[in-house]
């Protein structure tokens, strides 16, 4: 899509391939940054190690990345890619479902629990638009049987709108970009989960159900490749947990900036008591000390501010989720 892979990556990079390769920032290699005194430094496991664990989770604070080195592998050309869609009245059997078939997905699988409003450009009949809707989504990166075999299981749910096909992953990139294209206004809150309970699905749906339009509720199922990775391999905080929560809005008119920001704070406060600690940082929108400090967990806090003395002691690179030297 037209999210830049600069700002993405040094957060994390959560992706449709994370279970099966790990996060885009398990993935990079090295780079070439400007520091705050204007020095061309090399960065990686071997060059200013303890800067390399640094940038990869909170990469702006600490200068100007010029050039990334990745591992690349192996895609498609073709992915199965698509949603099941459900009446919210079935959120219980099909968050039950979610949650067997994230415990047992293999590493191809990306895999998610949405909760909205149907629209008239969903195409789910007049009887569904503008009602509370719950899908099951997902990406496979295996072969077209194996997708098929995994998810029939779900399918046979009977959902009332069935769009997982196989496409290109070219064209799977792109899907997102008209529904959040430039120009829209957009407020997101997000944490991580151990578990999707019973009680956590039914939040979802009222929250759905309750908001000014243009909101979802998304939950990604993490494990796979994610969970191989230490979690103090780097400043990234929460691959450890099982479930990425993502709750976001779009909208077009500022006048309505106060009710969608209130929907957003509200579902996350609702939801709040599921999550564990820790925040991706690209999901965050508020700042301060505090907020930084939530992101991150005391301990990596810590160690990021003795990086930042050591790097950029006058936090010439402030304008970020800002870690004070």
């Amino acid at each position: 899509g037209h999210t830049g892979v600069a700002g993405l990556t040094l957060g994390g990079g959560m992706g449709r391939l994370q279970r099966r390769y790990g996060f885009s920032v398990d993935n990079m290699l090295s780079v070439d940054l400007v520091t705050s005194e204007g020095n061309l430094v090399h960065v990686s496991e071997d060059d200013h190690p303890e800067l390399f664990w640094g940038i990869r989770g909170a990469g702006p604070n600490f200068g100007i990345v010029t050039s990334f080195e990745f591992r690349l592998h192996p895609v498609g050309p073709t992915v199965t890619h698509g949603a099941l869609i459900f009446d919210a009245e079935r959120a219980g059997e099909v968050g039950a479902a979610y949650r067997e078939l994230a415990a047992t997905a293999p590493d191809e699988l990306f895999l998610g629990l949405g909760f909205g409003l149907a629209t008239e450009e969903d195409e789910l009949g007049p009887e569904l638009t503008g009602r509370p809707v719950v899908w099951i989504a997902g990406t496979h990166s295996g072969s077209p049987d194996d997708a098929e075999r995994i998810l029939g299981p779900v399918r046979s749910l009977r959902p009332t709108l069935d769009t997982v096909r196989p496409m290109p992953y070219l064209s799977v990139q792109t899907t997102n970009d008209e529904a959040m294209a430039w120009g829209k206004r957009f407020y997101m809150k997000g944490g991580f989960l151990g578990d999707v309970p019973e009680d956590a699905v039914a939040r979802c749906v009222d929250a759905a159900a309750d908001q000014p339009g243009g909101g979802e509720i998304t939950l990604w199922a993490q494990g796979g490749a994610i969970g191989r990775v230490p979690a103090d391999a780097m400043a990234f905080t929460g691959r450890e947990a099982a479930f990425w929560l993502g709750v976001e809005t779009l909208w077009e008119d500022p006048n309505e900036d106060d009710s969608h920001v209130a929907w957003g704070r509200r579902t996350m406060d609702a939801l709040t008591p599921f999550t564990v600690a820790g925040h991706y940082v690209n999901d965050v929108v508020e700042s301060g000390a505090d907020v930084v400090r939530a992101i991150y967990g005391d301990a990596k806090y810590e160690r990021l501010v003795a990086l930042k003395r050591e790097w950029d002691p006058q936090n010439v690179f402030h304008l970020n989720q800002n870690v004070r030297p």
